[in-house]
């Protein structure tokens, strides 16, 4: 048994993201700032995120997409144990990959080598992706990687326990019905 149910887990990276939706409507240079996003951003070699100086139209609709995606979760972890079950074991994984991809592309960049001499082997980053190679959206991401890969694992072990309860229920019905 877990320390947090899958569904409390949810709930919490849910809490997370609305919070942030509030932070990046109000002040998104908070989030920018945060020591967090700074010491995993200088750790990876990370510029910080130019954008998050001050409200801008696109902090509003980033805010707009996790409020969204908060609600959402929040709405979809109240759901009946069995339903949440299967809901949350098919979106746990293709999340936790999801913003695995989203945090290797935000660390790797769009980098390519411009100098093919190995004495200056230099990588340059451009273009298409640009934006998305800051430390915020690695923190972040990195941050629902990693609640992402717990929820994964706690919905499996959970899963295990519930079928084995139906299981037991099944075969104390059908001694019921055998001797009763």
């Amino acid at each position: 048994m877990a320390i947090l149910s899958g569904t409390r887990l949810v709930q919490f990276i849910a809490t997370f993201n609305i919070a942030l939706a509030y932070i990046f409507l109000t002040a998104p240079q908070k989030f920018a700032d945060h020591d967090m996003v700074f010491i995993l951003g200088a750790a990876m070699g990370l510029p910080p995120s130019p954008s998050l100086t001050t409200p801008s139209t696109a902090s509003s609709f980033t805010a707009t997409l996790l409020l969204l995606l908060g609600l959402t979760d929040l709405t979809a972890s109240s759901m009946r144990e069995e339903i949440s079950s299967i809901y949350w074991s098919s979106q746990a994984p293709l999340r936790f990959l999801f913003f695995a991809l989203l945090t290797a592309y935000s660390f790797l960049g769009k980098a390519s080598i411009i100098d093919k001499n190995l004495k200056n082997l230099r990588f340059v980053t451009g273009g298409d992706g640009e934006g998305l190679h800051n430390s915020a959206l690695f923190t972040w991401g990195f941050l629902n990687t990693l609640g992402w890969f717990w929820v994964y694992n706690v919905q499996r072990e959970e899963r295990r326990e519930f079928l084995g309860r139906v299981q037991r229920r099944r075969e104390a019905e059908e001694e019921r019905e055998r001797y009763g």
